[in-house]
């Protein structure tokens, strides 16, 4: 979306370190991306030279243009997956399958809570294997754009911290901040169109495997390459309709690569209720992104 400066606007590296980058004068143009930060937001400055990009206070700009239609979702050959051919595998519905209907003005979490809804703390081995997460599905990133990324996505503002976040006094070890207090938390919860293997069913509900956070956390790049099931995208619905269907598109925080995240418990186990599943054939192909038909 496209701001403009009301006032000189300061681009700094980060929002936590605040290396000094370049000064904006006012009544300048920059695009603004998704990514906000405690009052700042990631800017894209195209000045005289290169683009400049970095983090601007919020108050230092006045927006000029809204971006009111979704963009199209684009599914990658990255973005396929396959059900395993072994075990009872459910995917979790989108919103518009089980029959909600959001409204208002702007893509949201499509999320898909559990029937608890509790908290699994992330200690250091976890948020660097979340961190490592990241990493894999983006290596063309730089570390440290990953770092805003992951600052981005556990905000307390997201859908997986809420209230235990670093903003909330926790530790983030990846950030380095708050090291002496509690880690910072998950909520147990999915997006929409992962799947899941069900241990058994229940009358109100399946109870599916997931990550155990009462052990250390597994080795990344094991996992990515021998269990990608286990690992679950963060999808976004949006809002509003386009073309008269309901888009269901990525997280914003890896530039159009898919954002994973774990789904984890103190247990192992978790339960989602009936409604918000459908079986799905072992073999099938399946993405978490998709557009209403």
């Amino acid at each position: 979306m496209k701001y403009t400066t009301n006032q000189v606007a300061q681009i700094w590296k980060t929002p936590w370190g605040k290396q000094k980058r370049v000064k904006i004068a006012a009544s300048e143009s920059v695009d603004v991306t998704r990514f906000h930060i405690s009052g700042y937001v990631y800017i894209i400055y195209h000045g005289d030279n290169k683009p400049v990009k970095g983090w601007v206070l919020r108050s230092s700009l006045s927006q000029t243009e809204i971006t009111t239609l979704p963009p199209p979702v684009i599914i990658t050959p990255n973005d396929m997956f396959r059900v395993p051919e072994t075990g009872d595998w459910y995917r979790l519905l989108h919103d518009w399958e089980w029959g909600r209907r959001r409204v208002g003005g702007k893509p949201m979490p499509e999320t898909v809570p559990t029937t608890k809804q509790q908290f699994a703390p992330l200690d250091k081995s976890w948020q660097y294997f979340w961190f490592e997460l990241l990493e894999l599905s983006a290596p063309e990133m730089t570390e440290d754009e990953i770092m805003i990324a992951w600052a981005s996505l556990t905000h307390d503002k997201r859908a997986f911290t809420d209230r235990h976040a670093v903003q909330n006094g926790f530790a983030d070890y990846v950030l380095n901040q708050n090291l002496s207090a509690k880690p910072i938390a998950i909520k147990e919860l999915s997006c929409a169109s992962n799947i899941v293997r069900a241990i058994r069913r229940e009358r109100k509900c399946i109870v599916v495997e997931c990550f155990d956070g009462s052990y250390p956390a597994p080795n990344a790049s094991d996992v990515w390459n021998n269990s990608p099931d286990k690992i679950h995208w963060a999808t976004e619905i949006s809002t509003i309709e386009y073309r008269k269907r309901w888009a269901s598109g990525k997280f914003p925080q890896l530039n159009g690569r898919g954002v994973p995240f774990p789904l984890l418990t103190m247990t192992g186990i978790t339960r989602f209720s009936l409604n918000r599943v459908v079986r799905i054939p072992n073999g099938q192909l399946y993405s978490p992104y998709a557009v209403s038909k």
